[in-house]
C-alpha cells in the first residue's frame, strides 16, 4: 500500500514489482504514453527533483491502488505539471471524473487537453466537450507526440464515437478501432484495441466480424499477466459485450466477474459500475431477475457516486426492462422515466432509446387490464385486442410493429431466438393473425380484426 512520510517522499508497505515499459525495460514513460498511468521519464532519468521519489511511487502504484495514488499527488505542490496531470489520470481511474476535470482546469491551457482529460468528459457524456478536447490534442497539434500518444489518442476518439453512437472528428467508431488496432505500440495496447474492434462490431449488429473480433481479442487478453491487464482492464466490459451479443453468455459473465474484483482491489472505480451493468444484463438473460435488479440497482449507485450519466441512463435503461419481466409496470415505469430524463442532455441515440423504452413500458400498462371473459363476447364477434397478450408478449408485438428481425428483438429483451418464434406463435394464435404485418396493424389500432391486406 502507498503511504506518504514526513518528508514527502513515499514509500510502500508491500514491495511491488516495478513496471516495465515494453521493449524497453525502463520504468515509467513520458505522459503522453499509450498506457494510462505511465509517467515521466524525469522520474527515473535526468536531474533530480523535489518529490521526484513520491511522483515515481504514485506512478508506479497508480492501477494497483487508484485513491491511494491521487491522494498522495496531492502532496506535491499545485504547480507541478507532471504531478497535477499524473493525479488527474489517477482520479479517473478513480472514479471521479469531475475531480480530474478540476485538476486539469489548474494547468497551463498549451498541456491541459490530453486523451485522458478527454475521457473524463466522456465519462459524463460531455460528447461536444470531449470532441474538441481530442481535436486540440491531435498528434499532428501537439508537440513531441510519440507512437504510445499517437495510439491512446486514437482509442480514446474510438472510445468515444462508440459510446456517443456517433462519428467523432468524421470518422466511425469501426474505423477509428480499425486504427487503433494497427497503431498499437504493445501487447497491453493490443488487446485493448481488438477488445474496442469486437465491441464496435457488435454494436453495428456485424455479428460474424464481432464473433471473430472476439475470438482475436480474447486470446489477446488471455495471454497478458495481471499487471498488464490491470493498466487496460478497461478492455474487458468491451469484450463481455461482444461475447455476450455473439450468444456467449456464461463466457463473459465469468470475465466480468472475475474484472469486478480486480477493479474493486485497485480502486478503479470508474470501471465498477459498467462491469455491474453487464453483469446484470447476464443475470436477465439468464431470467435471474432478482440477481439482475440487484446488479443494475448497484451500476446505477456506480454511477450517481461518478457522476457518470451515460451510465446512469443504460443502468436505468436495463432496470426498466428487468421490471418488466418481473411485472412490476409501476417500477418500470419509474426507472424509463429516470432514463429518459437522464437522457435529455445527451441527445441522439441515447435520448431516442429512452424514449422507446418509455414508450414499452407505457404500452404494457395499457394493456395490463386483464381480457373479458371469453363468454362476456358476442359468440363470433372475433374482436380480440391486444390486452389478449401477455405483458412479453406485447413487448414483442411492438418490437415487431418497429420492423425489429427475431435477432435483434431477442437482443433488446435478452431472450434467445427461440424464445422470441415462441411468443409470435402465441401471439399470432391469440389474435387470430399469421403475419407480422398483421402483428403491426393490431399494434396500430389498438382493437379489432385485422384482414389480409390491412384492410
Amino acid at each position: 500500500m502507498l503511504t506518504a512520510q514526513a518528508d514527502g517522499t513515499a514509500r510502500t508497505e508491500e514491495p511491488a514489482e516495478t513496471e516495465r515499459t515494453e521493449g524497453t525495460g525502463r520504468p515509467g514513460q513520458t505522459e503522453e504514453s499509450g498506457e494510462p498511468g505511465r509517467t515521466g521519464g524525469t522520474m527515473a532519468h535526468g536531474p533530480a527533483r523535489p518529490g521526484a521519489e513520491l511522483l515515481r511511487m504514485a506512478a508506479e502504484g497508480l492501477h494497483r491502488e487508484a485513491s491511494a495514488a491521487a491522494s498522495l499527488l496531492r502532496l506535491l505542490p499545485p504547480d507541478d505539471v507532471e504531478a497535477t496531470l499524473l493525479r488527474a489520470r489517477a482520479l479517473v481511474l478513480a472514479g471521479r471524473p469531475e475531480a480530474a476535470l478540476r485538476a486539469y482546469a489548474s494547468l497551463p491551457a498549451v498541456v491541459r487537453d490530453t486523451p485522458v482529460r478527454a475521457a473524463a468528459l466522456r465519462l459524463l457524456g460531455r460528447w461536444e466537450q470531449a470532441e474538441r478536447c481530442l481535436e486540440g490534442c491531435a498528434p499532428p497539434v501537439r508537440a513531441r507526440a510519440t507512437p504510445e500518444s499517437v495510439h491512446e489518442w486514437v482509442a480514446e476518439c474510438a472510445a468515444l464515437a462508440l459510446d456517443r453512437g456517433e462519428p467523432v472528428l468524421r470518422r466511425t467508431a469501426q474505423r477509428w478501432a480499425q486504427e487503433a488496432l494497427r497503431t498499437a505500440p504493445s501487447a497491453v495496447a493490443t488487446a485493448h484495441a481488438r477488445c474496442l474492434l469486437a465491441a464496435v462490431h457488435a454494436a453495428a449488429g456485424l455479428f460474424g466480424a464481432a464473433l471473430d473480433s472476439a475470438d482475436a481479442a480474447a486470446r489477446e487478453l488471455d495471454g497478458l499477466g495481471e499487471d498488464a491487464l490491470l493498466r487496460r482492464l478497461d478492455a474487458v466490459p468491451l469484450l463481455a459485450d461482444a461475447l455476450f451479443h455473439t450468444g456467449r453468455r456464461h463466457a463473459a459473465e465469468r470475465r466480468l466477474e472475475e474484472a469486478l474484483v480486480l477493479a474493486r482491489e485497485s480502486g478503479q472505480e470508474q470501471l465498477a459500475g459498467r462491469l455491474e451493468l453487464g453483469l446484470a444484463r447476464a443475470r436477465l438473460a439468464a431470467e435471474d431477475l432478482a440477481a439482475a435488479g440487484r446488479w443494475a440497482e448497484r451500476a446505477a449507485g456506480s454511477a450517481h457516486r461518478a457522476g457518470g450519466v451515460p451510465l446512469a441512463v443504460a443502468a436505468a435503461l436495463c432496470l426498466a426492462r428487468v421490471r418488466l419481466a418481473a411485472d412490476d409496470s409501476t417500477a418500470a415505469l419509474e426507472a424509463a422515466r429516470r432514463a429518459v430524463r437522464a437522457a435529455r442532455p445527451l441527445g441522439g441515440v441515447w435520448r431516442d432509446r429512452a424514449e422507446a423504452r418509455l414508450r414499452e413500458v407505457r404500452l404494457v400498462q395499457e394493456h395490463e387490464v386483464p381480457a373479458p371473459p371469453p363468454e362476456a363476447e358476442p359468440e363470433g364477434a372475433g374482436r380480440l385486442s391486444l390486452e389478449a397478450l401477455s405483458r412479453r408478449e406485447a413487448q414483442v408485438a411492438v418490437l415487431v410493429s418497429e420492423g425489429c428481425t427475431n435477432q435483434q428483438i431477442a437482443a433488446r429483451l435478452q431472450v434467445s431466438p427461440k424464445t422470441v418464434e415462441t411468443h409470435l406463435s402465441r401471439i399470432f394464435k391469440k389474435l387470430g393473425i399469421t403475419s407480422r404485418a398483421q402483428v403491426a396493424h393490431w399494434v396500430g389500432l389498438g382493437a379489432g380484426p385485422v384482414r389480409d391486406g390491412g384492410g
